[in-house]
């Protein structure tokens, strides 16, 4: 290091952190006059740190492998109200993401935060305190043959979610937003618009809408499979107009194919495979 007047420069840190990886950088503090403030700038280089480990000093679970997370740090401003600017990419994540985050006081913004889920991308914003989690999560298109060679066209939509930050987890975890199929679900072949909820072990369905349909009711979902997260069971109330019969029998439904068009009150259970009407 080197302090001249005013100024003190530390010229090399190096950290190694118990779980692994690296930490460099370097940093100066400007010593004030009588009445001015200290101010700190800093500049740091993480490599190789494990995520998995980062998640456990905070009690947070997401599910999934985090892996080794690299990435660049920038610190600025007074020591009562530092902010923190973080770079980070975690490539050999479960769901490989890059992103970005500021850090200021007990408050951290997440800004352009981008996941490679199955089928395409999330993206995700939002705050994390010490205390609790809120995002806004954004899939711009999905393809659903990525869950299921049963299901055709994307998934698009936007959640916004919320959590205790101690044990975040996807089970802890409450969402509300919209979502819309582009192919339509199941027995409706015509684009559906849904407007769910999530709370923590199934998927709600307030309302799904297409051409002459609507429905209510749930699905279940299997966050902890070996394949990821998949949707597994349905529970729906359904209203159909016009709805044309020669659809059923795609599905198996029934054994002798139907023609024409009916109006259709039912409950549609099982799985997206094999749905009972």
């Amino acid at each position: 290091f080197n302090l001249v007047p005013s100024l003190l420069t530390v010229s090399a840190i190096a950290a190694q952190p118990m779980d692994g990886g690296t930490v460099t950088g370097r940093a100066a503090l400007q010593i004030p006059a009588q009445g001015d403030r200290f101010l700190l700038n800093a500049q740091f280089q993480a490599a190789q740190l494990s995520g998995d480990a980062i998640a456990r000093l905070y009690n947070a679970s997401p599910g999934f492998a985090l892996g080794l997370i690299s990435g660049t740090a920038l610190v600025s401003g007074p020591p009562e109200n530092i902010q923190t600017v973080v770079q980070f990419q975690a490539p050999k994540a479960a769901y490989p993401t890059v992103g970005r985050v500021l850090v200021r006081g007990r408050t951290a913004t997440l800004q352009d935060v981008v996941a490679q889920i199955k089928g395409g991308e999330l993206h995700l914003d939002g705050i994390v305190t010490d205390k609790q989690v809120q995002l806004n999560a954004a899939f711009p298109g999905l393809a659903l043959t990525a869950y299921s060679p049963d299901l055709q066209g994307a998934l698009s939509g936007r959640l916004a979610i919320d959590g205790p930050l101690a044990g975040f987890s996807a089970k802890t975890a409450r969402a509300q937003g919209s979502v819309r199929f582009s192919k339509g679900l199941s027995l409706i072949q015509d684009p559906i618009t849904a407007q769910i909820q999530w709370n923590g072990r199934q998927i709600l369905v307030d309302r799904a809408a297409a051409p002459n349909f609507v429905a209510r009711g749930t699905v279940g979902a299997s966050l902890d499979g070996p394949a990821g997260p998949q949707l597994t069971t349905l529970n729906l109330n359904r209203l159909a107009n016009n709805y044309k019969l020669n659809r059923l029998s795609a599905l198996g439904l029934p054994q002798n194919p139907l023609h024409g068009l009916a109006a259709l009150t039912g409950t549609l259970v099982g799985t997206l495979a094999a749905p009972t009407l």
